[in-house]
Parts: structure tokens; C-alpha cells; sequence
């Protein structure tokens, strides 16, 4: 074999003349492959080849060093977590998850509730003492006497609410405005006499009116003090 250099090279070729007896096409296929190899070999790489292979490397390097890098962290920290603690038991998490529900419930049928009996308030008591069809306040008072004789302590409380709020509307000192709530008139009321007596007869008319508690007689006798007191 004539090398570039204008040298000869001996080869033994008996090998190579074995094999392709036994097997032309399969030794052919090797031969070339390594012809290829070996003139591949004897022009070598190029700098600017040999410099994008080398940051190539770098990269896929660096790429598997990050992701092992996260997941060493996330392991570390998942050892730290369930590695001094007991494991959680996921099987607590739904008498837990029932039991914020039935709250929640609760608080919604509370809120509900609560503005219904405002609603009712503002359309049926308030309605009761506006400029439409306003009773005297003599006329509750007199509802209340006769219902606490009776011994109707709640229709009493109820008559004695009335009393005070129309006896506040017969000299202004409220606005007639049905759609007022009892926390708003007593802000509207800021300014009058005894309002902390009319904020506890609310108290206790809301108390008693709308079934939180039954009524009592002693009840009833202390919403007329407070009653008379608000009216002047």
C-alpha cells in the first residue's frame, strides 16, 4: 500500500482474503467502515469542531448535573420532613375536611337566617309605625298593658318595641324609612336620650321575637321600663 507520503507499506493480507471467502459482503461492509474510520482519523478535527463538540459535552453535562442537583434537593427535603415526623395519615384529612364543611353550613343557615328576620323586620314592624298607617303610641302602650296582663309576655315585648319606635318617630328623632335596619336606626339615634336603653330594648325584642328564647314575665316588665324611658 502506497501511503501519501510516496512510501510503501506491506500489509498481510491473508486475513483479510480468509475473510472475504467466507464472507464477501459482510467483509466488504467491515473494509469500508474501516477505510472510512482511517481517513476520517488521518485528516483529524478541525479547532472550531473540535471547540462545538467540547461545549456540547459541557452542556449535557451541566443539564444532567441540574436536574440531579433538584432532585437531591426535593429528596433532601422530603428526608428532612417525613424523616424526623411520622408520616401523615391521610386517612384523618376527610373527618377533618367534614367537619369545616358542617361549620361552614352553619354559618351559612346563620347568615341566612339572620337576614330573613332582618327582611321580615323591615317589612312587617318598621312598616307597622311609617307615616302610611302610623299608630299613636299610646295605642302600643296600651297593647303591651293588655297583653302582659293576658299574660302574653312576648306580644307584650313586641307592642312595647312598637311603642318606642313611634313614640321616636311622633318627634323625628328617627327617620321614617322602613328599609332601616335596628343597627341603623340606633346609628341614626346616636344623638338621642337613652339610646343605650332603646339598643337593649332591641336586644331584647330581637331576643324574644324571633325565637331565640321564650319570654318571660320579667321580661316583659323590664322592656317597658326601657320602653318608657326611650319615649320620654
Amino acid at each position: 500500500m502506497r501511503l501519501t507520503d510516496g512510501t510503501t507499506l506491506g500489509i498481510a493480507d491473508a486475513a483479510i482474503a480468509d475473510r472475504i471467502a467466507r464472507d464477501p459482503d459482510g467483509a466488504l461492509a467491515q473494509l469500508d467502515a474501516a477505510i472510512g474510520a482511517a481517513d476520517v482519523a488521518a485528516r483529524g478535527f478541525s479547532g472550531e469542531q473540535a471547540d462545538a463538540r467540547l461545549r456540547e459535552l459541557v452542556q449535557q453535562q451541566q443539564a444532567r448535573s441540574s436536574g440531579l442537583t433538584v432532585f437531591a434537593i426535593a429528596r433532601a427535603i422530603a428526608e428532612r420532613l417525613f424523616g424526623w415526623a411520622p408520616r401523615p395519615d391521610f386517612s384523618m384529612a376527610e373527618p377533618a375536611l367534614a367537619i369545616v364543611g358542617v361549620a361552614l353550613a352553619g354559618v351559612l343557615v346563620f347568615l341566612i337566617s339572620r337576614g330573613t328576620r332582618e327582611r321580615l323586620r323591615r317589612e312587617t314592624v318598621i312598616g307597622g309605625v311609617s307615616a302610611g298607617h302610623r299608630s299613636l303610641p299610646a295605642d302600643h302602650l296600651r297593647q303591651a298593658d293588655v297583653a302582659r296582663q293576658s299574660g302574653r309576655a312576648r306580644d307584650a315585648i313586641h307592642a312595647l318595641y312598637l311603642y318606642a319606635l313611634a313614640a321616636l318617630l311622633s318627634r323625628d328623632a328617627i327617620p321614617d324609612d322602613p328599609s332601616l335596619t335596628d343597627r341603623e336606626l340606633l346609628t341614626r339615634a346616636a344623638g338621642v336620650a337613652h339610646v343605650e336603653d332603646l339598643r337593649e330594648l332591641f336586644g331584647l325584642h330581637e331576643t324574644i321575637w324571633f325565637g331565640l328564647r321564650d319570654a318571660a314575665p320579667a321580661d316583659a316588665a323590664r322592656a317597658r321600663s326601657l320602653a318608657l324611658r326611650v319615649a320620654g
